[in-house]
């Protein structure tokens, strides 16, 4: 009993052995895991979230893009209205602008150019403005097409790709594909138009068929009261469609074996500029006349044309 007393006053229980055994190995093991996951979780997070604030600095729709977005416009605005300023600057008493007098207001905002005529192209961080005569500063809208099902598209204020050229012979395309347009017969440069004579003046385009088409074109007639029908877009040979003037203008298809066609109003004016917009989707020929819209039903099949696509009168096939 003695032994036992002094085994107890030890502070070890009976039976147990007073030996001085170190703490279990497997709850330092337990620990070890817990802070290890821990520490991976919060390596995790910190990622998650550095990825974040990246995309928010950095990203398309980040704070610096959109800085950089801003400066941009900021610059291109102060750009526009300086020159709008310098263009205002050279009118002459008459309303025009003095081509020279331009010239010394561009260098004064250190844009230098050669150009003998108008519209004068100024550039400047890839914005590209056109002055006009009467003082009109236009911003160039030719990436500003709709480019999905887009096959061509002709601009008489760009008609190079790259400004305006009064000798030029191809109307450059400016949808991307290619289409360039030759000119054909006696067509010519006039106010960033191209005046047809309506008898044998012509741009050829090349052969473009489609079952479902929109054209648009804008026109404007010297004389409506000319016989027989006058060709603004066209590929018709007893097929194709095409935007033409008969009385009225007029959006003509051919389905079923014959012409169906979609008039505008009557009558049409002459040096008045009509915007024409026409499309066929195998059930209706719908044509927008300047804020007009007229509707003709014409359910069925276009039939392809093997002639070229042309713009104006051609007079060896319509």
């Amino acid at each position: 009993m003695k032994h036992k007393e002094k085994f107890i006053k030890k502070g070890v229980g009976a039976g147990k052995r007073a030996d001085a055994r170190p703490v279990p190995i497997t709850v330092a093991r337990k620990e070890s895991a817990i802070t290890l996951i821990a520490l991976v979780i919060t390596i995790i997070v910190l990622l998650i979230l550095a990825g974040v604030t990246i995309a928010m600095v950095v990203g398309d729709n980040g704070i610096l893009t959109r800085a950089r977005q801003a400066k941009a416009e900021t610059e291109t605005a102060e750009f526009v209205e300086k020159v709008q300023v310098a263009a205002v600057g050279s009118l002459n008493t008459d309303g025009k602008v003095d081509l020279e007098n331009l010239k010394s207001e561009l260098e004064k905002i250190d844009i230098e150019t050669d150009a003998e005529e108008f519209p004068v192209i100024v550039e400047k961080n890839d914005e590209k403005l056109f002055i006009y005569d009467d003082g009109e500063v236009v911003k160039d809208s030719s990436d500003e097409y709709i480019k999905n099902g887009l096959m061509v598209a002709y601009d008489g204020i760009n008609n190079t790709g790259n400004g305006h050229d009064s000798d030029a012979k191809v109307w450059k395309d400016l949808s991307g594909n290619g289409n360039d347009g030759t000119l054909k017969g006696e067509a010519k440069w006039q106010d960033n138009c191209l005046n047809f004579d309506g008898i044998d003046d012509w741009v050829d385009i090349g052969k473009m068929n489609f079952e479902n088409v929109t054209l648009e074109a804008v026109v404007m007639h010297s004389n409506v009261n000319k016989s027989g029908e006058q060709d603004f877009i066209a590929n018709w040979d007893q097929s194709g469609c095409g935007l033409s003037y008969l009385q009225r203008n007029n959006m003509p298809c051919y389905i079923n074996n014959d012409y169906i066609r979609c008039y505008g109003a009557n009558p049409t004016k002459n040096n008045f500029k009509y915007c024409l917009s026409g499309k066929f989707d195998e059930k209706n020929i719908v044509l927008f006349e300047n804020t007009k819209r007229y509707e003709q039903n014409a359910e069925g099949k276009m039939k392809q044309s093997n002639l070229n696509t042309i713009l104006g009168a051609n007079p060896n096939s319509r």
